[in-house]
């Protein structure tokens, strides 16, 4: 048997302390109070599940659930969650979804979905109706901090094309999470130019100002490269336990400036510095999974030897004739823009 115990925020924090647990920053009360700043989110619930057995219960994972609310419909995303204590296995985690279905339906009928990280995904899940997730992702190794050190765990190309950066851009490197935390306008032009050059719609301006004033300078870092004073790239880095992620980012183009490929590597070593173990560089595509994000491939992967598998997110539907219809809403946008 499966239990699933609702938390408060002081049981949760307790919990995932006393059980080791190495959270995400997405799974963390922080993360719940970026979120409800966005319109459409608001903080759901956090759980503990364990395994009841005879001679006591066993702990598996926790999770923290955000309700979104869009075109008529509601569902939770967890980010990152669950997360396990030990790796689950195919039934421990098809135990796991079934019980977290009943929860929730029970909890709040109106959901329509859970979308959370599955590992063993086939039976009970479908692919995301929106959004574009991750299996794999690639990890900047910095247990030695040195720049050197971390340098040499890269891949040849990307050692070549990092010393050739150090060589030929005039960009400097500088933390600027204070500076942007005052008036991140500069930093956000930089940003609409990117969204226009690669074809995207950035977030608002607001959603960065929140992310940087809510999780705060301890867990976030904003690196500039700068040419002449003026920001030719920028990344925000998450900070939490051990981990370093590169969440955002925005860069004009890079044959001009050559900056980026050094930036990467004075980043790590600025993380590692301030103690994280691991530079996750967040996420890559490929044929098979997520072939939108494969042209981020090539870049990402020659900063390390092996890529990382990620468990992806993936939709459980609780209503499964309203998830049904929302499929079909989807294949029918979808057949028209191939058409248009």
């Amino acid at each position: 048997m499966i239990s699933v115990t609702p938390l408060t925020r002081e049981e949760y924090q307790s919990c995932c302390a006393q059980e080791g647990l190495q959270l995400p920053i997405e799974q963390t009360p922080l993360w719940a109070d970026f979120e409800e700043t966005i319109p459409g989110r608001t903080f759901f619930g956090f759980y503990r599940v364990d395994a009841q057995k005879p001679e006591g219960n066993s702990f598996l994972c926790c999770i923290a659930f955000m309700k979104y609310e869009t075109h008529g419909f509601s569902f939770l995303r967890a980010h990152h969650g669950p997360v396990w204590k030990m790796p689950p296995t195919k039934d421990q985690e098809e135990q796991v979804i079934k019980a977290l279905v009943g929860t929730i339906k029970n909890a709040d009928p109106s959901i329509a979905f859970l979308r959370i990280a599955v590992e063993h995904y086939k039976e009970l899940s479908e692919p995301v109706l929106s959004t574009v997730p991750y299996n794999e992702t690639v990890k900047i190794d910095l247990s030695d901090p040195t720049e050197d050190a971390i340098l040499a765990t890269f891949k040849s190309r990307g050692r070549r094309d990092v010393r050739k950066s150090l060589r030929e851009s005039s960009a400097t490197f500088h933390d600027e999470t204070a500076q942007a935390a005052l008036d991140f306008s500069p930093y956000y032009e930089l940003m609409v130019e990117t969204a226009q050059r690669d074809g995207f719609v950035p977030a608002p301006q607001k959603d960065y100002e929140n992310f940087l004033r809510i999780l705060g300078p301890d867990h976030t870092r904003v690196y500039v490269s700068r040419v002449d004073d003026k920001i030719v790239s920028w990344s925000i880095v998450t900070l939490q336990g051990e981990e370093a992620v590169r969440y955002y980012g925005a860069s004009i183009n890079n044959r001009e400036t050559r900056a980026v490929d050094k930036q990467v590597l004075k980043e790590a070593a600025a993380l590692a510095s301030a103690g994280a173990k691991r530079y996750d560089l967040m996420g890559i595509g490929s044929d098979d999974f997520s072939p939108s994000i494969k042209p981020l491939r090539e870049f990402k992967t020659k900063f390390a030897q092996e890529t990382v598998f990620v468990a992806p997110d993936r939709d459980v539907p609780i209503k499964k004739t309203l998830y049904r219809a929302l499929k079909l809403v989807k294949a029918i946008q979808l057949l028209f823009l191939r058409n248009d």
